[in-house]
C-alpha cells in the first residue's frame, strides 16, 4: 500500500501469479471496443486502466490498472478519501476476473487468488444490507419528492389564477383611469368647440395626434368627439379635408333638442307600459 495525502485518493496493490499469460497484444485487441481508457500492449506485457471516476478538474479520483507479464498479474485500484473500500475493492477484483478469462491457459495462484478475493466475498452480505438500506431511502426520496411535486403543482395552479385576477383588476384599474382623466377633463361641449375651432383654423385639417398633444387630450376621447361631430352634421369629410355645416350654436341646441325629444319618448313609452 502506498501513502497519500490527506484527502486525497488511497492507492491500493495487489500481485498474483499468472503462470501462462501470453498473447497480450491478440488480448489488447478484443479489449479495444470495451471502452477502457487506456490500453497497452507488448510481447510481454499487457496494461489496461479503467478510470470509474474524475474530480472537477479532470483528474482520476477512482480507477482500476490491471496488468499482465508472462508470470504475474497485478492489481491496482485507488479508494477515494472517507470512501468504502470494499467497494472500489469489488471493482478491481470483478475487473481483474473478466480480463483474466481471455487468457485460455493462465494459471493463477489458488491461494494468491482466494486472498485478494475473499474480503469482496464476504462482503457480500454486507452490501446486500446496504443495498436494501439504500433501496429504502430512494423509495423515501421518491415519495418525497412526489409530495413536493403535487405541492409545487398546487403553487403553479394558484399562481396562474392569481396572475389572471391581477391582469383583470390592472384592466379595470386602466379603464377606471381612463374614465377619471375624462371626466376631470373638459366637458363635451368644450371639445366639440376646439375641434370645430381647430378645423376652422388650419382650413379644413385636422391631425388627431397634433390636436391631442396641443390640448393634452387623450386622442381616444378627441377621435370620438370627432366621430359624433360627423355623425351629427355639425361637421363633414371630403377627402383629408373637414368643415363645419353648422354654426356651433347650431349644433348644440340641435343636440340637445334631439335630447330632450329621446327623454319625453322614454317617459311616454314607460307610463303606456304602467
Amino acid at each position: 500500500m502506498e501513502r497519500s495525502v490527506p484527502g486525497s485518493p488511497k492507492l491500493e496493490r495487489f500481485a498474483i501469479s499468472a503462470k501462462g499469460a501470453r498473447n497480450f497484444e491478440r488480448v489488447a485487441g478484443q479489449l479495444a471496443a470495451l471502452g477502457f481508457d487506456e490500453i497497452s500492449a507488448s510481447k510481454n506485457k499487457l496494461s489496461i486502466l479503467k478510470i470509474h471516476t474524475k474530480d472537477l478538474l479532470g483528474k482520476p479520483v477512482s480507477f482500476s490498472k490491471i496488468s499482465f507479464s508472462p508470470n504475474t498479474a497485478e492489481i491496482s485500484y485507488s479508494i477515494p478519501h472517507e470512501a468504502k473500500a470494499s467497494f472500489y475493492h469489488a471493482q478491481a477484483c470483478l475487473l481483474f476476473l473478466r480480463i483474466a478469462m481471455l487468457f485460455p491457459g493462465v494459471k493463477l495462484d489458488a491461494q494468491e487468488l482466494a486472498k485478494f478475493a475473499l474480503p469482496v466475498i464476504e462482503a457480500s452480505p454486507l452490501s446486500s444490507q446496504e443495498t436494501a438500506a439504500l433501496l429504502a431511502q430512494l423509495k423515501q426520496c421518491q415519495l418525497q419528492n412526489r409530495e413536493i411535486s403535487e405541492r409545487f403543482e398546487k403553487l403553479q395552479r394558484q399562481y396562474e389564477k392569481e396572475a389572471a385576477l391581477s391582469l383583470q383588476q390592472q384592466r379595470k384599474i386602466e379603464e377606471l383611469a381612463r374614465r377619471l382623466e375624462q371626466l376631470e377633463g373638459i366637458s363635451d361641449e368644450l371639445l366639440a368647440e376646439l375641434v370645430l375651432e381647430w378645423i376652422s383654423l388650419h382650413k379644413g385639417s385636422f391631425s388627431l395626434l397634433s390636436f391631442s398633444r396641443h390640448h393634452r387630450i387623450n386622442p381616444a376621447r378627441v377621435q370620438e368627439a370627432v366621430n359624433k361631430l360627423l355623425a351629427s352634421g355639425a361637421i363633414a369629410k371630403a377627402g383629408e379635408k373637414f368643415r363645419a355645416q353648422m354654426p356651433l350654436g347650431d349644433y348644440f341646441e340641435l343636440r340637445n333638442s334631439l335630447k330632450d325629444k329621446l327623454v319625453e319618448f322614454f317617459k311616454s313609452a314607460f307610463k303606456k307600459k304602467s
